[in-house]
């Protein structure tokens, strides 16, 4: 094979690499430039978490470390997933607010609260997000039928697995 033709051959291989790479790279990056922006880090990592309090939660915030006083009484369980992963969703108001019924924030976590407990003091480390439709209309139902108000601006805290 002469060399014009070794070299458009070659030419010809790069620019098929080419328009099989690039694109592949771009989705891709945008993919974790998506993910890094929701989550407030890159995609297997957690963001750094802030100390916060129920009433100073917004959607601004990712990483936090919730602090609160959890109400039991009402807590939904959803079931989902491939895996049938279960999660507890339930209220968390100011510390010390056992008597609260306006809700600013829901977390909603993989460990299950203590049968025994109606209310807890907790430190919650997870994702603040909006609620999406992860909170559906039969979880606020379930909440507005036990005498709680669900704020409109409501914020999840997804609780982070350890």
């Amino acid at each position: 094979m002469d060399e014009p033709a070794r070299a458009a051959k070659v030419n010809a291989m790069n620019r098929a690499l080419a328009a099989i790479l690039i694109p592949g790279i771009l989705v891709s990056s945008v993919a974790v430039g998506v993910v890094w922006w929701d989550r407030g880090a890159p995609p297997g990592f957690r963001p750094a978490v802030h100390e916060v309090r129920p009433a100073e939660l917004t959607y601004d915030h990712r990483g936090v470390s919730l602090v609160g006083t959890a109400h039991y009484p009402v807590q939904i369980t959803q079931r989902g997933g491939s895996s049938g992963q279960t999660w507890w969703i339930y209220p968390v108001f100011e510390r010390g607010d056992t008597m609260g019924r306006y809700v600013l924030v829901l977390v909603r976590s993989t460990r299950q609260p203590d049968p025994m407990l109606a209310f807890e003091d907790v430190r919650i480390d997870g994702l603040a997000r909006p609620p999406g439709s992860i909170i559906g209309p039969d979880v606020r139902k379930a909440f507005v039928e036990a005498g709680y108000e669900l704020d409109p601006k409501l914020v999840l805290v997804e609780a982070f697995e350890d």
